[in-house]
């Protein structure tokens, strides 16, 4: 075919009406084959109007099939049956297609990608939000700096996508107020996971916890420099979230300070060069919920509102750091070791070690339930995570299938055991009673800080560590020293059975809790369930509540219990509990500061008395049962002068 060369001044015609904008190449891209040729008619010689128009749509079919191609690629993976499919289908375009015929090419993709039928405007929206990532990553060089306008502009452009991309599988999850008067079994299951999402999410407000429970992993295995710039980021984002709006690229944003944040984490050269997202899991970064803030509804309460704003954003901020820097630092070393952290199997095997040590686990076979049990428990993946460090992922098949990840899991849990043994060794040394060393007793693993209060320094793996205790000796450490088998047939024994199901009840909920209490007829408090205790449980956070109980029991640590508790410091009390008619009787005419006063007392005479009585002959020559005995004729002596010093009969 002979080359046509179009005149100089036509080609000048041209470029003189894409400069002064005569002719736009967006709305040329979008007009059909005929109105293009009308558009190039009123510069181009009649004859030459079909040349220029056919290298327009060759140069335009090129560059289509270009983009449909990188889509493709990038949205699925190598493994992925319905990647080969596609890109034959892209290979077999032969003339361009227009908006609508582009649309319908992708929508198998895109229902294959989200799950959920798209229409047809929101497909051109992702095709252009996609246009738009690629632009943004080819300015991206490999000496381009981190946190530059360039790489921010990047991270910024694919945290967008991602963001419309949810909201869209949100919008099919959404029922309308019509919807929800419904009386089927699946809008009563999702009323119910809403309410309970919600009630969740509103308990955690003014819960700056991450760092100190979910995250101290990081710090008790050694990694100080991770966790020191996650617990930075978390309270500058929440700082941020309530007092300022984020400056340049991110200014008047919603949901800016966030933004910034995964800028940045997506624009790491391990995002760009596919490392995150090798893994299955892709290393948690980037999810629709996090598991403490399963609902965005509080955000609409008036006032209230932007603490649960600044709470949320202060936990994923900090939790979303952590698993990158994480990541960053587990690939760097797997790839000095010859692991490929390319490979599907390594990368997730790595990313379930980050998962763990951040508080995030998967739920295994259990996973396509995952957000109906985060509504029931309180916090599913956290327990699971716990566990999984304890065990040094023993029970995990796709760590143990790689040697690398076994020995980093290993490493990582013999560091932990290592710094909480000696964390409690030197509060022993400096105060003897400030530590227990029975596991069965709910104690272990904690230390005491004045008279009565113990502080969980584990992020929670002690309760695993004492359930297994329990059930594995069979026995349990009461409060007062007693030892409880859990194996007897008397009547109201406490068995292991009872032991294994109160910890279950002490991991659910506010939503199931409140079920749990109109069951029982009592909470754990020994209030019966009423109106407003309902209200309580689902509706105020829980570091208001708890200063309200200290504030009412007369606890004058009250401010050092809630500022352990809100940083994720779990805290309990030393004293007993009074649940006899005496105590009832005690609280009745003396109000609930004065009962909590008795049972300080209580507790401290008992421990005295009880600690003279260890030092004895007597004690030491004893079975466990006389102990148990002599225990028992203690209480009830020391219980007794109380209530007498009170006047209750």
């Amino acid at each position: 075919m002979a080359r046509v060369c179009l005149p100089r001044e036509f080609r000048e015609n041209l470029v003189t009406a894409l400069k002064t904008k005569a002719l736009s190449l967006p709305d040329l891209y979008k007009m059909t084959s005929a109105q293009r040729r009308a558009n190039f008619a009123k510069y181009v010689p009649e004859e030459q109007v079909g040349i220029v128009n056919a290298k327009f749509e060759q140069a335009m079919l090129s560059n289509q099939k270009n983009s449909l191609k990188n889509w493709v690629i990038s949205s699925t993976s190598a493994k992925d049956p319905i990647r080969k499919d596609l890109l034959k289908r892209v290979g077999r375009i032969q003339k361009v297609l227009n908006t609508a015929e582009e649309g319908n090419f992708l929508e198998d993709l895109v229902e294959h990608k989200l799950g959920i039928k798209v229409t047809k405007e929101e497909t051109e929206t992702i095709m252009t939000m996609k246009r738009a990532i690629d632009d943004a990553k080819v300015k991206i060089g490999p000496d381009t700096p981190l946190i530059s306008e360039d790489r921010l502009r990047y991270g910024l452009s694919l945290r967008t996508f991602k963001n419309y991309v949810g909201d869209l599988k949100l919008k099919t999850e959404r029922l309308s107020g019509k919807e929800r008067l419904k009386l089927d079994s699946t809008t009563f299951r999702t009323n119910i996971v809403d309410v309970m999402g919600a009630a969740k999410a509103q308990k955690a407000t003014l819960d700056l916890s991450y760092s100190l429970r979910q995250g101290i992993k990081a710090l008790l295995a050694g990694d100080y420099k991770i966790w020191g710039k996650s617990f930075a980021t978390s309270m500058k984002a929440f700082g941020k979230e309530l007092f300022q709006k984020s400056p340049g690229l991110f200014k008047d944003r919603d949901g800016a300070v966030l933004d910034s944040i995964y800028a940045d984490i997506y624009s790491r050269p391990n995002s760009l060069n596919g490392k995150y997202t090798a893994a299955k899991d892709g290393y948690n970064i980037g999810l629709l919920f996090e598991e403490a803030f399963p609902s965005h509804f509080p955000e609409k309460i008036p006032i209230f509102g932007r603490l649960f704003k600044a709470s949320q954003t202060a936990y994923e901020a900090g939790a979303v750091r952590m698993r990158a820097d994480y990541a960053d630092y587990y690939i760097d070393l797997a790839e000095k070791n010859g692991v490929d952290m390319l490979d599907e199997a390594n990368a997730t095997a790595v990313s379930q070690i980050v998962g763990s040590q951040t508080g995030r686990a998967g739920l295994g076979r259990l996973e396509p339930q995952a957000r109906l049990l985060n509504v029931a428990l309180f916090a599913p993946r956290f327990l699971t995570s716990n566990f999984n460090t304890l065990t040094a992922h023993w029970f995990n098949p796709a760590i143990k299938a790689n040697s690398f990840a076994v020995k980093e899991a290993r490493k990582s849990t013999l560091k932990i055991i290592a710094s909480i043994s000696s964390l409690l060794t030197a509060a022993k040394a400096m105060k003897p009673d400030s530590v227990e060393s029975d596991p069965r007793s709910t104690k272990f693993g904690k230390i005491k800080i004045g008279d009565d209060l113990w502080v969980d320094i584990t992020g929670g793996m002690s309760g695993l560590a004492v359930l297994a205790a329990r059930l594995f000796s069979g026995k349990t450490k009461s409060a007062t020293g007693k030892i409880i088998s859990g194996r007897v047939n008397a009547f109201g024994a406490q068995t292991s059975w009872d032991t294994l199901e109160q910890f279950v009840e002490g991991k659910f909920s506010p939503g199931a809790g409140v079920v749990r209490d109109f069951l029982k007829g009592s909470n754990f408090h020994g209030q019966k369930p009423s109106l407003a205790t309902t209200i309580i449980a689902l509706g105020v956070p829980i570091s208001a509540e708890n200063i309200a109980r200290d504030l009412k029991e007369g606890n004058d640590d009250f401010l050092l219990a809630s500022l352990l508790e809100g940083f994720g410091l779990s805290v309990s009390r030393d004293s007993l509990g009074g649940y006899s008619k005496q105590w009832d009787s005690l609280k009745d005419k003396h109000g609930v500061a004065k009962q909590n006063e008795a049972l300080k007392l209580l507790t401290a005479n008992l421990r005295s008395r009880l600690d003279r009585i260890e030092r004895t002959p007597r004690w030491k020559n004893a079975t466990q049962e006389e102990r148990n005995k002599i225990i028992d004729k203690v209480k009830r002596e020391e219980t007794a002068k109380i209530m007498n010093r009170y006047g209750i009969k």
